[in-house]
């Protein structure tokens, strides 16, 4: 059975090849826009997934990205363990569009099971206001 350890939604991941060891940067908790709808240059899923000897190496995943029930993302990802039981799959998207506020929810599919979902909060945009300063 495929079974999600870890999944989580960053500005950047990096994998070591020589050690395999994960680092990943600003991970994505809450965004507060200047103002929407927005694009976010770079928005990277890290996803550690887990299989039985039983199952198959190379997998057809599914990445989904939604919002309010609004599909931004839905898109078929190859997934191959290279013959390990473990795998750490890096999905970058570029210019994910943000059109409002609400829970941004990620979410990896195998067929028609869900591993795993990571949401991320879309804060309304800050009101304007002046600032005024004398010397």
């Amino acid at each position: 059975m495929i079974q999600i350890k870890l999944m989580l939604c960053a500005d950047g991941v990096v994998i070591d090849r020589l050690n395999n060891n994960v680092s990943v940067f600003n991970i994505f908790e809450e965004i507060t826009p200047a103002g929407l709808p927005l694009a976010i240059p770079r928005f990277v899923v890290l996803a550690i997934l887990e299989r039985d000897t039983g199952d198959p190496a190379k997998l057809d995943c599914s990445i989904k990205v939604t919002l309010k029930d609004q599909s931004i993302i839905d898109q078929t990802v190859p997934v191959d363990f290279q013959d390990k039981l473990r795998n750490h799959s890096v999905f970058t998207m570029v210019g994910m569009p943000i059109p409002d506020s609400g829970t941004l929810q990620t979410s990896i599919w195998y067929g028609e099971q869900k591993l795993g979902q990571y949401d991320v909060k879309v804060n309304p945009p800050p009101k304007p206001h002046v600032e005024s300063h004398s010397a």
